[in-house]
């Protein structure tokens, strides 16, 4: 019984086998959460690009039409892929230096029926020093559902902040 028992104990032909198996749920961890996170910081990013575009798209002409600002949405959307646009959601708002009197010119949050962006007067001012000066305003936010949510929360929500200055098109 005892040279069975000390033949046991300096068997080592099974470690490598029982060292996997206490590893591989961390390694499984760490690979589903790269992945997590990867997905995370690709969706920002392209809330990023998502939200510039749209800003650039409504700084081309007046864009206080519902056609426009569709078009702008739609857009936006696209621009999106490949995540869904289904949970995006824009509101714009133009801020405008009337003779030294800041205040906000329209607004519109149709875009996936936004929230109206409270503070646009104080994000707008740095922005319009002189009298006549206008800048254009876009804040989306984004719902990202994770494909899987091992690691992350199963939901997220991003928002991005971008400015325009009007152009008007050369006559």
């Amino acid at each position: 019984m005892r040279r069975v028992r000390r033949s046991l104990l300096r068997d080592r032909s099974g470690t490598a086998a029982l060292e996997l198996c206490m590893m591989f749920p961390f390694m499984m961890v760490l690979y589903f959460g790269a992945i997590e996170v990867t997905q995370m910081v690709r969706v920002y990013m392209g809330l990023g690009v998502t939200t510039e575009a749209m800003a650039d798209l409504l700084s081309h002409g007046d864009p206080d039409t519902a056609a426009q600002i569709l078009d702008a949405c739609n857009g936006a959307k696209l621009v999106l892929a490949p995540f869904s646009g289904s949970t995006l959601k824009a509101a714009i708002s133009t801020v405008k230096n009337t003779s030294g009197t800041i205040s906000v010119s329209w607004s519109d949050t149709s875009c996936g029926t936004a929230t109206a962006i409270n503070n646009a007067v104080t994000l707008g001012t740095a922005l319009v020093p002189n009298s006549g000066d206008e800048v254009i305003l876009v804040k989306t936010s984004y719902v990202y559902t994770a494909s899987t949510s091992y690691v992350m929360p199963a939901t997220q929500t991003y928002t991005y902040l971008a400015y325009a200055r009007p152009r008007v098109p050369p006559s």
